[in-house]
């Protein structure tokens, strides 16, 4: 098992902790800076047509807006299909990188419940019917239900079902019976706003007299002005009472004295009216003005979240008087403007019939002009729409989902002036006829945040709408807990844009799928230096499902949020469990540290990639990982390389690790994959989809305090061609083969040191079979060199490589001319792989066996294994000079020269061997890399098309030949012939 000595997996994290994040910045004065140019204030306008179904195909030109006296410009229309959003999942999406680039964010609706006014039973269906619009909403839009003037709240949620479930607990507390028995609605607040004309016509049904009579103290006979001195529909009273008597009898309301004359009786009869009157609308106001309030504070909650809101008031009715209380709707409605509140409001009507009631109402249609004036106008003002539930509520929900599955977002130019705090008229028109335009009156561009500075991050994070003021990007990671087994370490990382100068601080906010909070946290991550500044952070969490809320502020106010979900959950392979694959980019030397990939490398950096097991302690012991890249999820792979395991967190742990050389792939989407096996077994994968991009830009801004970075200390390395195993990883055969190894026991027989008898056995039996089984005394070995090296050979042929090193050196100290020693001690570091020490030992070596081929090639691939293909290319040349005809020194010259980047001569090399078939499947694979490499940085070898159609006759050679990297051989072939 080898130790990280070159990757580190060390996370220097800064741990969020669960205490709510508090507001370390203190509120600023001044006002937040905006940039130049145009800037808008953005609308939400619904255009209906007769049937109440979205108009849709209006442009820019098709609306004008009034704001006061002045049309302004509208720039953008844009029409929103909610209907089709519903196609969207009910979940957020868990792509790899989420963004609020260009984010509308989906809609805010929030339920209200006025209690105090709607009848016990009218609230049995409020939430089926509602379901209709519920049931259009996905993760993108949030509602919410709130009860006034008291109850429980569900503030804003993606859970739609517990909005559903708390409007069936709805309540309506206006009782069905009225001290008022004497008519309608509109006939109490006439009288008690002293109608005369109310009062008499009421006084004539119910006490038999007209206003005038009673106020003349009543004539000869009493009759009144029609009446009959009995209330309406009485019949004559008992105990001889007849018409025309003024005598009333029990059929007076009470307070009519038995007996009395008929003036006595009418007065009190008409003061009981006037008294009951008064009272009635008086309570009837009272109740409304206390909706009222309620709503005005609801409202004010509402202005702190961002957005625009669509609110649907349910209500029994608000009685108010038209003249005297339309200025209080329209105050209403400026602070709905202020909110960004559209309200729609839904009148559930009162019972008509009733068993504590006399009578109906004789104007029901008064009546419910009444009840209704004050809903409709407050819906006009605001930009909704008022419907009435005539038997229940689903037909006005069934209008309402209709209107609502369609809206246009339009931005209309804001004007410097329109900062003052005033408020400002506006009107919306749409060039079509028999077109309804729902649109708010009130033209307020001053948001919540504009008047509470300090407020803007937390509202940015609370909010259901992304801000959109700082560009945000981000994306998550999984990894292991440090030592916490029951938790794993969240990994965010992301960036910014389009930030003002001055310390940056995000805010992040973590919830679980029914909007529990889970925690939060703040943290200032420094200064742009740039036009991007990465950001990261670890958190500890447990296994579930969460969405991450994160907001950033610049230094000068402005806010950006992007959400993003999560699944924290190991990933179950066979007996173990997996996390992963982090990703990690590795700058080329001097252009910065490793970091966490936000969405994948550039082109001229490598990829670290790292995966987390956990398991039974034997298991996990025996595990191995491949790492793979490939172009799609079931796609071969283009890319692999084997993952070096070392010890995890905590006990049963290991992490796996790999660097990846993603500089010979072109600009796209792949996957990376982790494959997890036990021996010869291949238990299952882990994969994760990046891009990579196009050469990086050296100008990319760096945070200042960074609270977490990756320490993967990977070693600086030139371009390297191992991804594609040009070079042959050592094997002991390349020495131990019989013929090479007879050559060098050949040279060793004719030294006088191997003429004892002893010694010319040990030497024709170490020519057979078995070597490992060649026995050498420890005497022998110490006083003949010759003895030694026999001794080494045998225990490098057991594979006991430090042994048998320490038996060449034995014979180099007696005899420093015996070369073969030399040769074999580079062996051993080979198969340690120590490829820097063997090239040093077989360049050594070379000064007294330079006529052995085989060491030549022994040489040169350990030179272009550690990159050192300049000093190959040398070795290789002195060999070719020697053996110009043999085609393994030729192939190994054209890997050589082109890593060297002598490219025209490796190229017209491998030319020389693909026209006699003799080329082999590292050389052809090389050259193509290479090729390609040029087409990429638009450096051809001769001319482009000498070049493509190498490439092409190249590609052709490789697959008649086959071999690993085909499918990478025809992603260079698709570049390269697309591009002309």
């Amino acid at each position: 098992m080898e130790q990280r000595d070159t990757i580190g997996a060390a996370i220097l994290a800064l741990i969020v902790t669960s205490a709510p994040g508090t507001a370390g910045r203190q509120a600023r004065e001044q006002s937040p800076a905006f940039r130049s140019g145009v800037e808008l204030v953005t609308v939400e306008v619904g255009v209906v047509d007769r049937q109440g179904n979205p108009v849709r195909g209006l442009g820019p030109e098709d609306f004008v807006v009034t704001v006061g006296d002045q049309t302004r410009r509208v720039v953008s229309a844009e029409f929103v299909d909610a209907a089709a959003a519903h196609a969207r999942s009910a979940v957020p999406p868990d792509g790899a990188v989420s963004t609020n680039e260009a984010a509308a964010g989906g809609r805010l609706f929030v339920f209200v419940v006025d209690q105090s006014t709607i009848e016990p039973g009218a609230t049995r269906e409020l939430a089926n019917a509602a379901s209709q619009l519920l049931d259009r909403l996905t993760f993108a839009d949030r509602s919410a239900a709130m009860f006034i003037p008291v109850g429980a709240r569900v503030d804003f949620t993606w859970a739609h079902d517990r909005v559903r479930s708390a409007l069936q607990r709805a309540t309506g507390m206006s009782g069905t019976g009225s001290m008022w028995e004497y008519g309608s609605l509109a006939e109490a607040r006439d009288i008690s706003n002293r109608s005369p004309l109310a009062l008499q016509t009421v006084s004539q049904r119910e006490c038999g007299v007209s206003v005038l009579a009673s106020g003349g103290g009543g004539g000869a006979g009493g009759t009144g002005r029609g009446g009959t001195g009995q209330p309406t529909g009485g019949a004559n009273p008992p105990g001889g009472g007849t018409a025309g008597t003024g005598n009333t009898g029990s059929g007076l309301p009470a307070g009519s004295a038995a007996g009395a004359g008929p003036a006595s009786a009418g007065s009190g009869c008409l003061r009981e009216i006037q008294l009951l009157a008064d009272s009635t609308w008086r309570t009837a106001q009272m109740t409304s003005l206390s909706s009222i309030a309620s709503l005005r504070q609801l409202l004010g909650t509402l202005e702190r979240v961002r957005g625009d809101k669509t609110v649907i008031l349910f209500s029994g009715g608000w009685p108010l008087d038209q003249i005297e209380q339309t200025s209080l709707l329209s105050s209403l409605a400026d602070e709905a403007a202020a909110a960004q509140a559209t309200i729609f409001t839904v009148l559930l009507p009162r019972s008509t019939f009733s068993a504590s009631r006399r009578m109906v109402s004789l104007t029901p249609a008064v009546d419910q002009h009444v009840l209704t004036w004050a809903l409709e106008a407050l819906a006009t003002m605001t930009g909704g729409g008022s419907f009435r539930a005539e038997v229940s509520a689903r037909a006005a929900f069934e209008r309402l989902s209709q209107e609502l599955s369609g809206y246009y977002r339009i931005g209309v130019e804001r004007d410097p002036s329109d900062l003052d705090g005033r408020t400002r008229r506006m009107k919306v028109q749409v060039r079509r006829s028999g077109s309804t335009v729902r649109a708010r009156e009130t033209f307020d561009v001053r948001t919540y945040e504009d008047r509470d500075w300090a407020a803007r991050m937390s509202s940015a994070l609370e909010a259901p709408i992304p801000a959109t003021g700082v560009g945000l990007r981000l994306t998550s990671y999984l990894s292991a807990g440090a030592e916490d087994g029951a938790r794993l370490k969240l990994l965010l990382t992301g960036d910014a844009t389009r930030l003002q100068p001055g310390e940056a601080t995000f805010q992040v906010l973590i919830q679980d799928l029914e909007g529990n909070r889970i925690l939060s946290g703040e943290q200032p991550i420094g200064e742009p230096t740039g036009d991007r500044l990465p950001f990261s952070t670890s958190i500890p969490i447990e296994p579930g499902s969460y969405i991450v809320r994160l907001a950033v502020m610049d230094g000068t106010g402005r806010v950006g949020s992007v959400e993003h979900r999560v699944e924290a959950r190991p990933v179950p392979i066979g007996p173990l469990s997996v996390t992963g694959p982090l990703l990690v980019r590795v700058p080329t030397q001097g252009r910065g540290e490793a970091r966490l990939a936000l969405d994948g490398p550039a082109q001229d950096e490598r990829l670290a990639l790292e995966i987390g097991i956990e398991g039974d302690r034997a298991q996990v012991a025996g595990a191995g990982v491949l790492f793979e890249i490939a172009a799609g999820a079931g796609s071969p792979a283009l890319v692999q390389v084997p993952g070096s395991l070392s010890r995890g967190p905590r006990s049963g742990s290991m992490i796996a690790q790999a660097v990846a050389d993603t500089r010979i792939l072109p600009p796209g989407e792949y996957v990376a994959r982790a494959k997890v096996k036990t021996g010869s077994e291949e238990l299952g994968e882990v994969q994760r989809v990046f891009r990579l991009a196009g050469i990086a830009s050296p100008t990319v801004a760096r945070a200042a305090e960074s609270p977490v970075e990756p320490s993967w200390r990977v070693t600086s390395a030139p371009h390297t061609i191992s991804a594609l195993h040009t070079v042959p990883h050592f094997t002991l055969d390349q020495v131990l083969a019989p013929a090479v190894l007879g050559a060098f026991l050949d040279r060793v027989a004719a030294r006088p040191e191997a003429s004892s008898p002893q010694v010319r056995e040990l030497l024709s039996r170490a020519r057979e079979p078995g070597l490992s089984r060649l026995e050498v005394s420890g005497t022998l070995a110490t006083d003949v060199p010759v003895a030694a090296f026999l001794r080494g050979l045998t225990l490098l042929a057991g594979n006991r490589l430090d042994a048998a090193a320490d038996a060449f050196r034995a014979a180099m100290r007696g005899a420093p001319d015996l070369y073969p020693a030399m040769v074999y001690l580079g062996a051993c570091f080979a198969a340690a792989g120590k490829d820097k020490e063997a090239a040093g030992a077989w360049r050594t070596a070379l000064i007294g066996e330079g006529d052995s081929v085989e060491l030549h090639m022994l040489a040169s691939d350990a030179l272009l294994r550690q990159g050192q293909a300049g000093l190959a290319l040398a070795t290789i040349n002195q060999a070719r000079a020697k053996w110009p005809d043999r085609d393994d020194l030729k192939r190994r010259f054209v890997v050589a020269a082109l890593a060297a980047g002598e490219h025209q001569q490796g190229l017209d090399a491998i030319d020389e061997l693909v026209s006699r078939g003799a080329e082999d499947e590292p050389s052809l694979a090389l050259a193509l890399m290479v090729l390609y490499e040029a087409f990429v940085q638009t450096q051809p070898v001769v001319s482009l098309e000498q070049d493509r159609a190498r490439v092409m006759r190249y590609a052709e050679a490789y697959r008649a030949r086959g071999g690993p990297s085909l499918a990478l051989v025809e992603t260079w072939l698709a570049a390269v012939t697309s591009k002309r």
